[in-house]
């Protein structure tokens, strides 16, 4: 086979460790976002959400927090109201308070 089926596999390995919550500091298309502006599992208040990016496979939901970066919408019960919270946040300009879980993903908005 050609070069092509080693960075396939590395591909799908890195979807793997996203869909188990690890790497959630590389930003969509792999990049390498910043480091955490706070601990993972706590409050974040008074931030903008400035844009989304989103992905029909396991990575999900990805929103540009300011002074943060890309950070992945946490997936599971509720993932769909989360999303257009996220949406809406983003398209008004508002501020939000999110909550981060134990390994850096937003699970809960507050507009």
């Amino acid at each position: 086979m050609g070069g092509g089926s080693g960075s396939a596999a590395a591909v799908r390995g890195s979807a793997a460790r996203s869909a188990r919550g690890e790497g959630v500091r590389s930003a969509p298309g792999g990049a390498a976002g910043p480091a955490r502006a706070t601990a993972a599992g706590g409050w974040v208040r008074g931030r903008t959400l400035t844009r989304l990016w989103s992905h029909d496979a396991s990575t999900g939901v990805w929103v540009w927090v300011e002074g943060t970066g890309w950070t992945r919408l946490c997936p599971g019960e509720g993932f769909d109201r989360l999303v257009v919270a996220a949406v809406g946040a983003a398209h008004d300009g508002r501020l939000v308070d999110y909550r981060v879980d134990a390994v850096g993903r937003i699970e809960q908005i507050l507009v």
